[in-house]
């Protein structure tokens, strides 16, 4: 599934419909957006300033793991540096591409970027989230049931499970650019200003709810272990607070 945004097979928001055939010949990139000029060039500064900043701090995040060999041991900073990297990619791909294709007003690429580029953004912002979620469930575990945390984050299992999430989620984005789904491609979308899956009206209900039960059980996954976790913190403060009170009405007494 792409969990980039879903548009219809007929966008009423374009004055030129793209089919299989105009894909091919890359007549998609003759899109325009109707969005001032002015108004694309404000747009565009402020998404190069948030690059840059989520640039830098994403390049200091790693920079810090690999010099600190006692965080490189933890999984917690591992997950966080694959989390880095994907924001990274995330920023470095979709950055330059769409600010291009917004003062431009059109896709200068040609079809086989606007592929690779969808690919990599829809890859990378699912690979992003779902490692917020492995990060939240090791949380848990080390907090809350530190009997499972040894077993299932420890050593080689941490490089498994994030090539595990690169793996399938780049699998599951590459499918429509090879064709292998009827009416389905990524193509260019001047709303947006970027390549996006386009799918025929007739598997959009479909894919749109498999993407709305996908994103709703990361979040629940996320919320539930980090409500977990305050729950556990918070009795054992009270835990402490109690044994505290105890301890000092016994000095008293004696």
């Amino acid at each position: 599934m792409t969990l980039v945004s879903l548009h219809l097979g007929t966008d009423q928001g374009l004055q030129t419909n793209v089919s299989n055939a105009a894909l091919t010949n890359d007549s998609s990139s003759h899109l325009k957006s109707d969005q001032p000029l002015h108004e694309r060039i404000v747009v565009s500064i402020v998404i190069i300033i948030i690059a840059l900043a989520g640039t830098m701090g994403n390049l200091i995040t790693l920079v810090t793991i690999a010099k600190v060999k006692e965080l490189r041991k933890q999984s917690t900073h591992l997950f966080i540096a694959n989390l880095a990297i994907a924001d990274l990619l995330l920023l470095l791909i979709g950055t330059p591409t769409i600010v291009t294709s917004m003062i431009r007003n059109e896709w200068l690429f040609g079809q086989d970027i606007c592929n690779l580029v969808a690919i990599a953004l829809s890859t990378t912002s699912t690979v992003s989230l779902v490692q917020i979620m492995v990060i939240a469930i090791n949380r848990y575990c080390v907090i809350v049931d530190a009997k499972i945390a040894p077993r299932v984050f420890k050593g080689w299992k941490n490089g498994a499970i994030i090539l595990g999430i690169w793996t399938f989620m780049t699998f599951s984005q590459v499918m429509p650019a090879l064709g292998v789904y009827e009416d389905t491609f990524y193509t260019y979308s001047p709303r947006v200003y970027q390549c996006l899956l386009r799918l025929p009206p007739g598997k959009l209900t479909h894919v749109s709810y498999t993407v709305m039960v996908f994103y709703f059980m990361i979040q629940l996954a996320i919320l539930t272990c980090y409500s977990l976790i305050t729950v556990k913190v918070r009795n054992s403060r009270k835990r402490i607070h109690t044994h505290y009170n105890s301890g000092n009405q016994q000095t008293e007494n004696t």
